[in-house]
């Protein structure tokens, strides 16, 4: 103020919105010799130069007077990015399921921007798939300018309620940290589910030829009941025991109620040795999609027990001097896949074990011999006469199936 007097009605305006009074100092009135202060803030409300007046108008004397100042400056347009889409529901899902969803994340400005880390959502049945920004599938990163990338999201309820909330990408958009969103919702359904048990589903391991039963359990552990499911047709070495669906002993009529269980009866009659699997699908409308539960039947071919002797066949003793005797170890081996049981031996003519009986004064086997075992009988040939013998060794097993006979032709000579 220099005019002399004091200036009151002191007033401060501005002519455009770019600009903004952030503080002054100044009252209604100011006297001879004083001063106060304005300042002023760019403000702009888009990118590009900005001109603006502030005016001062005041009272002096009783005369209006005013003072102008002309402002200027520039609005930098800042970064801005956006979710496509930006709000989306996974609807009714069944629950402990998840579903995936791919959001796109756009910038919408000329100005480059870029994400940062500690984009979150604001409720955790909604996740990032893989459990980690920007999940399985996603393609954005952070610190890296983007035109478009996406994110791949989940949701997973656990109840019947609604669950809602948000996917916040945090940026920045050259002048601080912000988010773009997508508002999200979904809730969870009743659904039936048919587990099969065990699974996978061993049968005993099986000699060829002959065949084992077990039986399938079918449980709904779901909330819904199941109606109409089907389970899928059987084919060698598998079938269901008497020929038909469910099995002699089954009781599964293809619906089952919340908590029900049922069972199928299956066979497991293999015509070769080794492993041999097959698919046990079990199919159903759950109450949202008709779904499968694929289980896997296996079961192991086995070879009968098959013994063998060394030392060639037929096998010659030669010349043995009449009132003496040669003794002859033979080994014993089981080349099948099981256990040979009941082993013992006969004999014609002159021949037998040393020592009278099974398996011989030197011999090692016994009734039982395990698969890839061998074990041992000592053979005595006693001529009583001077002339040639011929005889068999009979070596008598049951191989799991059947009594069987592994024969070794023996044959000497008596001399005087």
């Amino acid at each position: 103020e220099g005019g002399g007097e004091s200036a009151s009605e002191i007033s401060l305006s501005l002519d455009n919105t770019d600009f903004s009074i952030n503080s002054t100092t100044c009252l209604s009135t100011l006297s001879e010799g004083s001063s106060c202060s304005i300042t002023i803030s760019s403000t702009p409300q888009s990118p590009g130069s900005k001109i603006g007046t502030l005016s001062v108008t005041y009272k002096n004397s009783g005369v209006t007077k005013s003072e102008e100042r002309l402002l200027s400056g520039n609005g930098l347009e800042l970064g801005k990015i956006v979710n496509d889409p930006s709000s989306y529901s996974f609807g009714a899902r069944p629950m402990s399921q998840a579903i995936y969803k791919t959001i796109t994340i756009n910038r919408i400005s000329s100005r480059n921007t870029y994400l940062y880390s500690g984009s979150f959502f604001t409720n955790d049945h909604f996740f990032f798939r893989g459990g980690v920004f920007p999940g399985i599938g996603g393609s954005c990163s952070y610190s890296t300018y983007i035109s478009s990338c996406n994110v791949v999201i989940g949701f997973r309820a656990d109840s019947l309620a609604v669950e809602n909330g948000e996917l916040k990408i945090r940026y920045h958009n050259g002048k601080e940290y912000v988010y773009s969103a997508t508002l999200l919702s979904g809730e969870g359904m009743n659904t039936g589910n048919i587990s099969v048990s065990p699974s996978p589903f061993n049968f005993n391991d099986t000699i060829q030829g002959t065949q084992s039963s077990k039986s399938v359990v079918l449980t709904n552990s779901g909330t819904l009941d199941v109606d109409n499911f089907t389970v899928s047709n059987l084919s060698s070495p598998f079938s269901y025991n008497g020929g038909s669906y469910p099995g002699t002993d089954g009781d599964c009529i293809g619906s089952l109620a919340i908590g029900a269980s049922c069972e199928l009866n299956l066979i497991f009659a293999p015509e070769t040795t080794g492993l041999q699997q097959q698919s046990l699908a079990i199919t159903f409308d759950n109450g949202y999609e008709t779904v499968s539960n694929v289980s896997t039947l296996n079961g192991v071919g086995l070879t009968q027990a098959i013994l063998s002797l060394t030392e060639g066949n037929p096998f010659n003793f030669g010349s043995v001097s009449v009132g003496s005797h040669r003794d002859q170890i033979f080994t014993v081996t089981n080349v099948g896949d099981i256990e040979a049981a009941e082993l013992s031996g006969s004999f014609d003519s002159v021949f037998n074990f040393s020592g009278g009986s099974f398996p011989g004064n030197n011999g090692t086997c016994s009734e039982r011999l395990q698969s890839s075992g061998n074990c041992s009988v000592e053979i005595r040939f006693s001529p009583t006469q001077a002339q040639s013998y011929q005889g068999y060794f009979r070596l008598n097993y049951y191989d799991g199936v059947e009594q069987k006979v592994e024969i070794k032709e023996v044959q000497g000579a008596g001399s005087l």
